[in-house]
């Protein structure tokens, strides 16, 4: 099986079946569910960005800027030991949420990414210590999307500490959709948008929707791209039908 994200081609060598992730326009067939996620247009003038984010993001980006100390770098060829260092990090981020750590699957997943030139990363620090990662996969032609993001803030009772991982979260969104923009992406995809009813993750939702952007649906599934493919995927139908009844 292969992967094809945003618009890739579909047909890939010696492949039988190709997951799709983050479409933008529906496969003619195959099994496929749609999605919802939010999307910026990076096409904009940097000014307008700006004047997107809400009041709350400006002023707590202009003083993690100013008055926080922070250091931020973004790393668009990520190296194996900064994807394990990250994959620590990730571990103590989930623990402290009650969440899953990545398994071996996973991990080998994004080893991949990394050594195809998909991953890019961007950190904010102070004195050594890190305070927000978020981890982006990109595509060959002009789509981001946001896969991860972590902080340790839950591990700290001072509301001081808090509140100053928030500001360098923020600040951190807004110097990668500006260097996203740089490097000429054109579409910022937030990595998702709740269309349920869960309360934590309408709050995610109304954090994303603070820098702007505009819902859109997107589309994964199963495709065959083979006569082989097409047979396997078929017989899956039939027999997803027939648990059904």
């Amino acid at each position: 099986m292969g992967e094809s994200w945003f618009e890739e081609p579909v047909a890939l060598p010696g492949v039988d079946i190709v997951h799709l992730k983050q479409r933008f326009a529906p496969p003619q067939e195959g099994l496929l569910f749609e999605r919802a996620t939010l999307l910026t247009n990076l096409r904009e003038a940097e000014e307008a960005l700006w004047n997107a984010l809400s009041k709350e993001n400006r002023y707590e980006v202009r003083r993690a800027r100013a008055r926080d100390g922070v250091e931020i770098e973004i790393y668009h060829h990520p190296t194996e030991a900064q994807l394990q260092e990250f994959v620590h990090y990730y571990s103590a981020f989930a623990q402290s949420k009650g969440l899953s750590r990545f398994d071996k699957g996973t991990q080998r997943l994004l080893g991949l990414y990394r050594q195809a030139g998909r991953l890019v990363f961007g950190v904010i620090d102070r004195d050594e210590q890190r305070l927000v990662q978020h981890v982006y996969y990109v595509g060959p032609g002009d789509t981001c999307r946001l896969l991860y993001s972590a902080s340790l803030f839950r591990e700290r009772e001072d509301s001081a500490f808090r509140a100053l991982v928030g500001r360098a979260n923020r600040l951190l969104h807004w110097e990668e959709m500006c260097w996203f923009r740089e490097q000429e992406y054109r579409r910022f995809d937030w990595g998702g948008w709740h269309a349920g009813a869960d309360p934590a993750m309408l709050r995610i939702n109304d954090f994303k929707e603070s820098f702007g952007g505009t819902v859109t649906p997107v589309y994964f599934g199963i495709v065959g791209v083979t006569v082989a493919g097409r047979l396997m995927l078929r017989i899956k139908q039939i027999m997803r039908r027939r648990t059904t009844y």
